[in-house]
């Protein structure tokens, strides 16, 4: 069910090969599509490396010479003909068509007037969207137009298996207009099949690509009409007089109405067949027992009585899903308690890799995430990568994670505090000061509302660690610290010269937050409050599984996902930006400056170094679930504020400041985020939140450290 809600048409791949294995294993599986008569009429010819350039040239020297010659070879109608419509038919067909090709072309800067750039995006199509595998798909000639939809099962369920993999497709009916070329190309024998379209196989580069365009689907109602049916009670009803009486128990009990008992919150009966001596484990259609199915009904009582009789909680249906997931899918919380308290295994995961705590997620159902995430390992939702182990030795990080509750921001985060080193004329004058980058987050947010925002993160159990803690509340910032006992409190010693700054830091405990703090219940309770929720991209080196948790909760929530990219090497070792590439779905504003913006764009291989074409690809990554549209915002110092929303840029001016007023640059950055998200709190337009975070940056580079006066002002 994943899968079909997720598959996109993705018109953007990422380099990375998929090998030949995979590809076999997949359309193995898909070949298991049913077919009339069992005939499977399809033929598919696949490419990738050197024959798959091959066939991109053979079609492009193909399509030059059929530009000269002014036509095109159909062999059929992708779209059916004007002469051979109703008009009203017509007419919808087209205003589908227009919608989605307009919104495409827009995305790419194409006018409907630019008849040279709608075709270079057709050409795009022959090019497989850049994907690393091609396949072109035929059916037998001598078939009629049933076989065509039995291919096109083929190709709905490699569609489907390629998501289950990681892997996204494109089906482009273009490559029917080719005629003899890539019969030629490929060596298909053309009295025998008919080409019928090809497919770009490949791992997707949300960032690219043009998938988050909407296509609207029709209700169910307005294609389909249902006729025969009877309602839920209705059908009850006439089960259970096709089983009156069934129940003696010297007749002792079929497993099929046992667990269509369960089903159907027949206590009674239940009872009954548990005092017969049926066997409680006992599997009906599907791979269901008894309890999975009163789990799933939210039948209270049965499942009791089922767990009173020792039935197995962790017995799973064919499916992979045991009582637990179908329990915190249908939100029955009472069941879901029960389960847990019966010690139901938590961290299963069924066929589709879901766990129970995703299940609920995926519902919104708040109260059992909350019960579920104490009992929940996330740890191996991150592959262990050794390059991203390799590169841990080499970075010098603070890592934090920041959330703002309905009248708090809470920053789970881990925590440096910081010496400042004034450098001039040879003369040195050291201060220490409290704070990390994601503090001044924090202390910026709480200017404007004392109280509103919350923080937590890692320290050692030491002087510094009192300080920050104790800073942070004279602040109005409410603390959630984990101490660490084996760790000293992280350090960062500020050079400062001629108000430009360099970081030397000690990480030590910042590096060692770990989930099972963020999972605590009064901790996990104020994520789920929370109205904004914002991460830095630091955090992916520490904790990449309490993001994971962070983004998934905010989408539960309704809570607004904030995501910085906080450093050039977040985007450049391969396994975090992975990661940040896997949060990005779930984050409603993206933050970083320009030289962040431009290290992703040539991380992800693309041609540009425009901050504002950056942005708009970055913005058009499409949503998880029900997310609205995402926000990216680019900061470049004295520069402009580059805006990205739905691929449109707008640029918001910053307060100039004279260079002799500046005296420490460091945290202003962060700054302009606190005093964004602070604006954002009280629901603000962007051009407010943007003042608002310049205000805060202009404060905070006046002073040294990130500290704030009592009665900020923005003037410059």
């Amino acid at each position: 069910m994943q899968a079909v809600r997720s598959r996109r048409t993705c018109r953007a791949f990422q380099r990375r090969p998929v090998t030949q294995e995979t590809v076999e294993e997949l359309l193995s599986l898909a070949s298991r599509a049913p077919s009339g008569g069992n005939t499977q009429p399809w033929h598919v010819y696949v490419v990738a490396g050197m024959q798959l350039e091959a066939l991109t040239d053979a079609a492009f020297v193909h399509l030059r010479g059929m530009g000269k010659q002014n036509s095109i070879e159909l062999e059929y109608n992708v779209y059916p003909r004007k002469a051979d419509m109703p008009p009203d038919l017509h007419k919808v067909y087209m205003s589908r068509r227009i919608q989605l090709a307009e919104s495409m072309w827009r995305l790419r800067g194409i006018t409907r007037e630019d008849a040279a750039g709608r075709y270079r995006m057709l050409l795009d199509n022959y090019r497989f969207w850049g994907a690393p595998v091609g396949m072109i798909i035929t059916v037998d000639r001598c078939c009629d137009r049933n076989a065509w939809g039995h291919a096109g099962l083929l190709l709905q369920s490699i569609a489907l298996l390629a998501v289950e993999r990681g892997l996204a497709t494109a089906m482009l009916e273009a490559w029917g207009n080719l005629g003899s070329c890539v019969y030629d190309a490929l060596n298909i024998s053309m009295d025998r099949e008919v080409v019928w379209c090809g497919v770009a196989l490949g791992y997707p580069d949300h960032s690219g690509d043009l998938s988050g365009i909407p296509t609207d689907r029709l209700d169910v109602h307005d294609f389909c009409r249902f006729q025969g049916f009877v309602s839920r009670q209705n059908f009850k009803v006439v089960i259970m007089q096709k089983k009156k009486g069934r129940h003696a128990a010297h007749f002792g009990v079929r497993v099929v109405d046992f667990v269509l008992d369960a089903r159907y919150g027949e206590e009674e009966a239940v009872q009954d067949a548990i005092a017969a001596g049926v066997q409680v484990n006992a599997r009906s259609h599907g791979g269901s027992t008894a309890l999975f199915m009163a789990s799933a009904n939210g039948n209270v009582g049965i499942v009791r009585k089922l767990l009173d009789a020792r039935a197995s909680t962790d017995l799973a249906n064919d499916a992979g899903n045991c009582p637990l997931h179908w329990a915190s899918l249908n939100g029955h919380v009472e069941v879901v308690k029960m389960l847990i308290a019966a010690r139901a295994n938590a961290n299963l995961k069924n066929d589709f890799q879901k766990r129970p705590f995703d299940e609920a997620l995926s519902r919104s159902h708040s109260e059992i995430c909350e019960t579920l995430a104490a009992v929940t390992s996330f740890e191996d939702d991150i592959p262990a990568d050794a390059e991203a182990a390799e590169a841990m030795d080499l970075i010098d990080s603070a890592a934090m994670h920041a959330v703002v509750p309905a009248k708090a921001t809470a920053q789970p985060c881990c925590s440096t505090a910081k010496h400042a080193a004034d450098v001039q004329e040879g003369s040195q004058e050291v201060t220490s000061e409290k704070g990390s980058m994601a503090q001044s987050q924090a202390v910026a947010a709480c200017q404007h509302e004392p109280g509103a925002t919350g923080y937590m993160g890692c320290v050692g159990a030491d002087g510094f660690g009192e300080r920050l803690a104790r800073e942070c509340e004279a602040a109005g910032v409410t603390t959630r610290l984990l101490v660490d006992r084996e760790a000293a409190t992280g350090t960062c010693a500020v050079t400062i010269l001629d108000g430009e700054r360099s970081l030397t830091t000690r990480l030590g405990a910042a590096n060692m937050y770990k989930l099972d703090h963020a999972k605590q219940p009064e901790n996990f309770t104020l994520l789920r409050s929370a109205k904004i929720i914002y991460s830095a991209g630091f955090f992916i080196t520490v904790s990449p599984e309490s993001i994971d948790l962070a983004s998934r909760v905010a989408e539960m929530s309704g809570a607004i996902y904030c995501l910085n990219l906080s450093a050039t090497f977040v985007v450049q070792v391969p396994a975090y930006r992975a990661m940040l590439e896997k949060t990005l779905p779930y984050c409603d504003f993206l933050f970083g400056n320009e030289t962040e913006a431009r290290a992703y764009a040539e991380a992800a291989g693309w041609d540009s170094s425009d901050i504002g074409f950056i942005a708009t690809r970055l913005s058009l990554v499409p949503m998880a679930g029900k997310k609205p549209h995402r926000k990216i915002v680019i900061t470049q110092g004295a520069e402009p504020i580059v805006v990205a929303e739905r691929g449109h840029v707008t640029l918001y001016p910053v307060p100039q400041l004279p260079s002799e007023r500046i005296v420490d640059t460091n945290g202003a950055g962060d700054a302009f985020v606190g005093g964004f998200l602070a604006a954002l709190l009280r629901g603000r337009k962007l051009a407010d939140c943007c003042q608002a975070g310049s205000c805060a940056a202009v404060t905070v580079i006046q002073h040294s450290g990130c500290t704030f006066p009592r009665e900020p002002s923005c003037t410059p």
